[in-house]
């Protein structure tokens, strides 16, 4: 959705400034208790994000300190990070998130996108009503399309969420009780305390072995293209290509050679609580200078006759991958649950937001008069229309959703304010009642 405030001009690129002053605006007089923020790259620009507000107007300020905040990336953006930000900002690994994708911000611009065409050649005026006409549109048929859309997605939830719970219940039976406990008590502690950086990530330790064969594949893979440029390929452009080819997958080695590091660092301080011995005779600490090398080039020294294989070719495995199989399927298990809930908390504040809405025309009615009685039959038709709209459109979610959101006390009292008679008092009642934030919307 776009919110009132969401959507700003930027001068070149997303500079800090621009994206804190549209964050902050945005969020101004928003009354919310948890906030999970999805920016593709809040791994940077979550620091000193507070420092940075202290210095804008007040009336911008977030009193963080009291609310439950947490940064992420989005799912498909976060691969091209290094290992530290695909475990600290992970919608995957972080409890009470579902299984949200993060990506909803980058997919309306395929929507808006084909306007600049338009826009660019309009006034300043009519450029800014034409965005806002396309925004509105976007926000009335993603709210129209939430019947088919939380239906389809609390369908899957309900289908995997069934399918990952018997798989971790298995999982968890046939593992020692040790190895549980010990496991169990340092995902809890970093679970509970997302924003401490001295809490150790128990994630990070699961990639060692991936990162480790990454190094091996792409060493493989240079050294069989080194020999197909020798052999087959002749000529600048031909070689220059190749030769480019052959950077990319060298700076994918050196890449996966910092995630081995990482991960080695994580294993390292971890090796004590997990009970771990031994294991870094196997695993080694990277040189990056001598160790990643392929199976046939030596030691930078060495001659023919000294040579001796890389360490990292020696190694076979991991060995113990109790823990990493443990990790993917307690959260794939997680995830899928949560998904269910949320979706179905969804569905109950979507139904009940259009009660509310209905009941807000409905006042508008008595609470908007003006010259004529002319005037004021058209606007209370007007508001008549917009009041059984999203009386009816809530009608229609609800038969559709019966079978996966059943009524609750708090539902039923969002179907009370279906009478414009006693619409005040109603919707004082369930606002309070209800905890929803529902702010005040301007009569168009």
């Amino acid at each position: 959705m776009k919110l009132p405030n969401g959507v700003g001009d930027l001068q070149k690129g997303e500079r800090y400034t621009n994206m804190d002053f549209l964050f902050f605006l945005t969020l101004c007089g928003c009354g919310i208790d948890t906030l999970n923020i999805s920016y593709d790259i809040a791994c940077q620009w979550h620091k000193n994000l507070w420092e940075r507000m202290s210095a804008m107007p007040s009336k911008l300020h977030l009193d963080h300190a009291t609310k439950s905040v947490r940064f992420f990336m989005p799912k498909f953006h976060l691969p091209a990070h290094i290992l530290k930000c695909q475990t600290m900002f992970s919608f995957n690994f972080s409890k009470n998130i579902g299984h949200m994708d993060g990506e909803a911000p980058e997919r309306g611009w395929s929507n808006i996108n084909p306007v600049a065409s338009s826009t660019k050649e309009m006034g300043l005026g009519s450029w800014r009503d034409t965005l806002d006409n396309h925004f509105g549109d976007w926000n009335w048929k993603k709210v129209v399309g939430l019947s088919s859309t939380l239906l389809r997605k609390i369908k899957e939830a309900k289908e995997e969420s069934e399918v990952h719970q018997i798989a971790f219940e298995e999982l968890n039976g046939a593992l020692r009780l040790e190895t549980m406990g010990l496991w169990m008590i340092m995902i809890k502690h970093w679970e509970d305390n997302p924003n401490d950086s001295s809490v150790t990530n128990p994630f990070e330790a699961k990639v060692i072995r991936d990162a480790l064969e990454e190094i091996r594949q792409c060493l493989r893979l240079r050294d069989y293209m080194y020999t197909f440029k020798r052999d087959w390929l002749h000529g600048q452009s031909a070689n220059t290509r190749a030769q480019n080819a052959v950077s990319r997958v060298e700076a994918r080695a050196t890449a996966a050679a910092e995630k081995y590091c990482a991960a080695h660092m994580a294993l390292l301080s971890l090796a004590h609580v997990l009970g771990k011995v031994g294991w870094d005779h196997k695993h080694q600490v990277l040189d990056r200078k001598n160790d990643i090398r392929g199976m046939s080039v030596p030691k930078r020294g060495e001659s023919e006759g000294q040579r001796q294989l890389s360490w990292i070719w020696l190694v076979e495995g991991v060995g113990d991958d109790e823990d990493e199989v443990i990790q993917d399927t307690r959260a794939r298990s997680m995830r899928w649950a949560e998904e269910v809930g949320l979706l179905q908390e969804e569905m109950r504040r979507v139904s009940c937001f259009l009660r509310w809405h209905a009941s807000w025309w409905s006042m508008k009615i008595v609470e908007c008069t003006l010259g004529t009685a002319a005037d004021n039959e058209g606007l209370g038709t007007y508001a008549c229309y917009q009041a059984q709209l999203r009386d009816d459109l809530a009608d229609c979610f609800e038969k559709k959703w019966a079978a996966h959101h059943p009524l609750t006390v708090a539902d039923t009292r969002c179907n009370n304010m279906r009478s414009a008679d006693s619409a005040p008092k109603s919707m004082a009642a369930s606002e309070a009642e209800l905890d929803l934030y529902l702010p005040e919307l301007p009569l168009p």
